[in-house]
């Protein structure tokens, strides 16, 4: 085994001698003069930029705008609600008057005395999901006046009737 180790020493000594020098390097002295720099060209200079940042989808929306409803001058909003989420429904930035249920999961928002025009319908919740729609609320049509008849309007004749009635006692099979 020593004899191994005293020939692997040798011939690493071999290799080692037998590489050529490396050329050499002179070394710059204080009295040597500097290296001519090279005169500036106009490169652009980038400017850093920032790096995207990565914001988080938004949860899933748990409602649904099922319809808005005209009646004379209440609105009527429907929302399908598929999880309890807390929503609200604004109109032109009111809260709603009444919230009812027809039956769940459908929420109605009513809004009574709506002035004619359009309107900006909102319905936002919690989570920050937000939708919107206009609605417009017509005038009401001024009723008919009724036309005056002739004709005299026929009075239908009741025969008379004992007060109480007289209950059935018997009962024939003809």
């Amino acid at each position: 085994m020593r004899w191994f180790s005293i020939c692997v020493i040798t011939l690493l000594l071999v290799v080692a001698c037998t590489q050529p020098d490396p050329t050499p390097v002179p070394t710059p002295t204080l009295t040597s003069a500097p290296a001519p720099t090279p005169t500036p060209s106009l490169t652009p200079t980038p400017t850093p930029t920032l790096a995207p940042t990565a914001t988080p989808p938004l949860p899933i929306k748990e409602w649904s705008l099922e319809g808005i409803q005209v009646d004379g001058s209440t609105v009527t909003v429907s929302l399908r609600l598929f999880v309890g989420i807390s929503v609200w429904v604004t109109l032109d930035g009111k809260r709603s008057d009444e919230v009812g249920t027809i039956y769940f999961p459908i929420i109605e928002y009513v809004f009574q005395d709506v002035s004619p025009g359009k309107h900006a319908v909102e319905v936002r919740d919690v989570v920050g999901h937000r939708e919107t729609a206009e609605v417009v609320v017509t005038s009401p049509a001024a009723a008919p006046t009724p036309t005056p008849s002739l004709t005299p309007t026929p009075t239908p004749t009741l025969a008379p009737t004992a007060t109480p009635p007289l209950p059935i006692k018997e009962w024939s099979l003809e």
